[in-house]
Formats: structure tokens, sequence, C-alpha cells
């Protein structure tokens, strides 16, 4: 039975509004508000979406239609034009099914627009009435609360409970769409219910398994404080990878933002469907990994290795390996924590702050340095590894570690082991908090040179001896700044309230790269 409304000086036939609803469409990588307009025109019956939906989006109709038909409403009679705003953005997928279909019968007078107007709608239909989820429903939840949208959701009753770990959203679950006026005038809403972001789970590798290259673990402990980057130099066998994946579990667990915001990136690439991330990612791709799976792009931009290590490790094992372009890429991430990916049809700016773990052999045999083995290769060779890091890249590593050989001692039972993974995990947890409490929620690696001079002046004559060590270090002006950087890391570390002369020295300890490439010129002369 058609539905017959009073004609005003707006109808344009038989129905008298436009139909409105908010949903979420996914656009590549990026999930984007949309407003659903829907109007009813005299004409033979019909149905058009536009607003560059995509094939899975053109396909709505049948299902829209089937499913307001089995669930006891009338379908309109008349030609039905869907508009998916705003409409110069390509959308994907099914997630506005549910929001078309309601914006259906509030055109065609079936259900008070009133109801709706303040609600995000996210869900897709079965040809029953059944209301199903779609993918990456969890970003696009993460979505309406980072975009200060309406934050009154209705979405399928089947995802309310992984839904609930967001923040300041209310949803109303609806299982079939024949129910959904019952569901919100009637049922219940569902609240924000926390989850614990602590997490208890023994290391896979504790750092105190390495025994031995305590001066290295130290490096790693600095830059889990501060967020600086870090490369590892020794031959093989002497613990450099180890000391990597142990570097995962130093990490502090993510804060609820962080923990949001690395969800939304994982649930838009369709690798986490129902919970929330609450470790920092760990990310270790090959060498032979092209530009474009590094750093993020394609004919419809999507993120790379940078974008998932956001907020937690970007492992480089073996970096002279690396294509020397590969490496060039992230020259920009590692200084402005971010990627602008710019293709012919968009840009897409992806968040990339991590940390960069790199660790290396100091030529391609690895013994050119070693004191126990003979090395097979040439001086030159060696010297033409380091040059393809050396300059700006190497500028943005604040911390270069040589990792010695280590003799039988470290094996006998009698020596005493180092600290374990909890123990520097808690120690970086605290130093982090008085970290971020003096800088104001920044890390020490993001913090400006004038910020870095006033905390470094509670040491009187600092700034000849960061001279001296500049100038024997030859440093570049931004290779100085990250040095300084570190120390303020070492400081805080070390549970200091101002600066001394050790942490300085300390900080400029961890500069062996340019003493190792001035070895290798003596020895290639």
């Amino acid at each position: 039975m058609k539905k017959k409304v009073k004609k005003d000086d707006n109808m344009v036939g038989e129905y008298s509004m436009v139909g409105r609803t908010h949903t979420i469409c996914m656009n590549g990588f990026e999930a984007v508000p949309v407003e659903v307009e829907v109007n009813i025109l005299p004409g033979y019956m019909g149905m058009q979406i536009i607003g560059l939906g995509d094939s899975a989006v053109k396909e709505s109709k049948d299902r829209i239609r089937s499913a307001i038909v089995q669930s006891g409403f009338d379908y309109p009679v008349g030609y039905i034009i869907v508009n998916l705003a705003p409409n110069e953005v390509p959308k994907e997928g099914a997630m506005a099914e549910l929001a078309i279909a309601i914006a259906i019968l509030i055109a065609s007078g079936q259900v008070d627009a009133e109801v709706f107007f303040d609600k995000v709608i996210l869900g897709s239909l079965s040809l029953d009435g059944r209301i199903q989820a779609p993918d990456r429903i969890l970003s696009a939840a993460i979505t309406v609360r980072a975009q200060k949208f309406y934050n009154i959701l209705i979405t399928p009753f089947s995802v309310v409970s992984r839904l609930q770990c967001i923040p300041g959203l209310t949803f109303y679950g609806v299982s079939k769409l024949g129910e959904i006026i019952l569901a919100i005038e009637g049922g219940k809403k569902y609240g924000y219910k926390p989850v614990s972001l602590l997490n208890e789970e023994e290391p896979v590798i504790d750092i105190s398994h390495i025994r031995g290259q305590e001066g290295a673990k130290l490096g790693l402990a600095y830059a889990a404080t501060g967020r600086h980057h870090l490369m590892m130099i020794g031959a093989p066998g002497v613990g450099k990878s180890m000391l990597a994946r142990a570097f995962e579990f130093l990490l502090p667990d993510l804060t609820l933002d962080e923990s949001l915001e690395i969800t939304n990136i994982y649930s838009s690439a369709k690798l986490v469907t129902d919970k929330l991330i609450t470790r920092p990612p760990f990310r270790a791709p090959h060498h032979t990994s092209s530009d474009v799976a590094l750093v993020g792009g394609g004919s419809m931009p999507i993120p790379g290795e940078i974008t998932m290590a956001h907020h937690g490790t970007l492992f480089l094992d073996e970096l002279f390996e690396f294509k020397n372009s590969t490496l060039q890429s992230l020259r920009e991430p590692l200084e402005e924590k971010k990627i602008l990916v710019s293709r012919a049809r968009r840009s897409v700016l992806f968040p990339a702050d991590f940390i960069m773990l790199t660790t290396t052999n100091p030529c391609r045999c690895g013994y050119i340095l070693s004191l126990v083995k003979k090395c097979s290769c040439r001086p030159q060779e060696a010297l033409n590894l380091f040059r393809k890091v050396v300059g700006p890249f190497l500028d943005r590593i604040s911390i270069e570690v040589e990792l010695n050989e280590q003799s039988s001692s470290v094996i006998q039972k009698n020596q005493v082991a180092s600290k374990g993974s909890r123990w520097y995990k808690s120690k970086i947890t605290e130093a982090r908090k008085r970290m971020l409490y003096r800088n104001k929620g920044i890390f020490n690696s993001r913090l400006q040179a004038d910020f870095i001079y006033e905390i470094y002046d509670t040491f009187p004559g600092w700034r000849e001896k960061v001279l001296r060590y500049s100038s024997f270090y030859n440093l570049s002006h931004r290779g100085l700044i990250n040095t300084l950087k570190l120390g303020l890391s070492i400081m805080d570390f070390q549970e200091s309230s101002s600066m001394k002369e050790s942490f300085i020295d300390e900080a400029f300890s961890f500069r062996v790269a340019a003493r190792l490439q001035n070895l290798l010129l003596e020895m290639a002369a």
C-alpha cells in the first residue's frame, strides 16, 4: 500500500520530503563521514545511487529493496534518487546500506526523521532484512569519535561489544531492519565499556637472555624513552638481531588515544576486526621490499610499513642490503613523522611516527673490524657501503652503537645476569612520564631547539663542551640537535631533573659511525 502524504509547496510528486541520514563510507584507506540524501520522484519505479559509489555501493539497490519489503515496510512507488555527499569523494563498500534504507523510509513518510537526525548509522543488509557488520566497521566507529561527528551510533547488534571500547560514543544495537524503531525508542543504549590496556604477557625474547652488550642495551632504553632512531653495527653473531627483537618488549603499552589510532589504521587495512591493539606494533620488512611497500602508494594510495609501524618500531635488518632509493625515501617521515603520498588521482597523508631500529654488518662479510676473524673484503668496498647511509640519512639517527664480539666469559655461571625486559619497561615508562610532563606532552625527539637549550642551561659551560664534540665528530646542525635530544632522554632515564656533564659525554659516545668511517678511510688509503 502506498503512503499518502499531504502536499505542500516543496512537494514533488507523491512524497513531501527529502530523507536524510548520516553514515561512514570507506575511501581507500580513509573512513569518510557521508550524508545520505533520498528523494522520491514521480515516474517509473527504479533507484539510482549517485555520489561516486563503487560497484559494491551500486549493487546495494536490490538488497535494500528486498530488505525493506521483507521487513514489513512498503517499497515506495516512484523513481528513487540516492545521493551520497560529499559528491566528489569516492565511496567503497556496503557500510551505507542501512542508512540508505532508513533514508528511503523517511522520504516515504514511514518513519520519523527526528528519530535519526542526530545518529550515525552503520551496517549492511541481507535480503531478509537482517543487519550485518560490514568490513572495517571498527575503523568507521573510531572515525566518528575522532572527527567529533554525532556521538550516537546505530550498528549491528553483533558488533556492539567490540565497539564499546571506544570512549565518547553511545550505541544502539539492532538485528533487523523491521525492529529498528522499537530498538531505538524502547531498546537499551550501550555506552563505553573500559578495557584494560595493560599487557601482562611474558616477553618472547627477554633482554636478560642476552649476556653482555650492556652499552647496546642502554642505547635501546634511551631510544625507547625519547623515541630516537638507532643503528647497531657489528660482526655476524654478536646479538644485533636478537637485541632488536627484544626491543619490542621494552616499549611501554599504548595509551588509549594511541591504541585507537593504531587500531584504526589496522582496521582500515583489514588486519584487525574485533579488538583494540594495546601493544606498539613491530614491523620488520625484508630488504627486498619496494619503496611503495615501505612508504605507501599505489594508484589508490595505501599505507606502507612505516604507517603500520606508527607509535611502534620499524626494524630494518641488514641496512646496507636495502636499495639506496628506499633508504632515501625514509628521510621525510623520519623527520616529519608523517608521509604525503601523491598520485595522479589523489593525495593521502599517512601518519608515520615510529622508532627506526637498524642493524648492519660493517662490510659484506662483517669482519673488517673484528679482532678474532680475518675479513675477506677490501676496505674500499666497506667504505662504499657506509657512504650509502652517511649524510642526511645518518643525521636522523641519534644513537649509533658498535657491538663487540663476546668472549667465552659471557656464558660462565658466575657472571651476573643483566636486568630483564620488565625492569627496563618499568624504568622507561617512568622516564616517559617525567619527560612528557616537562615537555607538555611532547617526546624529546620532537622538541624544538629553543626548548632544548633552556634545559641544557641548567649545566653551566655546556655550550663550549658541545661545540668541541660537534667539531670532533663533524656533525651537521641536524645531527647536533638530535644528539642534544638524546642527552635529554639520558637525563630522564637516569632520573635527573637537570643536565649533567656525564649525560652530554654519554650522548656523544653514541656517535660511532664517523669514527668507523675514518678508520675505513685509513685502511683504504
